[in-house]
């Protein structure tokens, strides 16, 4: 490996880690006040543009570092639309029953068994 490479690959993984502890800090305490959604945006759009430029290079650490950073990022914003004081997360984000970081959650509202029941279109309703 070339001292480009490592350096490279620790930019990316610093990049990518960057953003996990305010993503499990937003979850687990719902606190999301002091977040920038223009600040999370701005960073979407240039994540986004990121990847864009590596797909046109093909090159894929770009692509890959950029690929989980927007995921990791989509996490920001959510809890953000979801736990933050806006109409938006309100009325659309909150009606999400999702528990994808539950893994990071003090404690989960739902049990083994809520998670193991078939999908019927009751449940489906009783979601919304």
């Amino acid at each position: 490996m070339t001292i480009e490479a490592i350096i490279g690959f620790l930019a990316s993984v610093a990049s990518v880690l960057g953003y996990v502890p305010q993503v499990m800090k937003s979850w687990k305490t719902h606190r999301v006040d002091d977040i920038s959604i223009s600040m999370v945006l701005l960073i979407l759009f240039s994540l986004s543009s990121w990847l864009v430029y590596g797909f046109l290079k093909g090159d894929l650490p770009l692509i890959l570092t950029n690929l989980v950073s927007l995921n990791i990022l989509f996490l920001l914003l959510t809890a953000k639309l979801k736990f933050g004081e806006n109409d938006f997360g309100k009325k659309w984000v909150s009606r999400l029953k999702f528990d994808f970081p539950s893994i990071w959650a003090k404690k989960s509202t739902r049990t083994v068994e809520e998670d193991s029941e078939p999908l019927t279109r009751d449940r489906l309703r009783s979601v919304h």
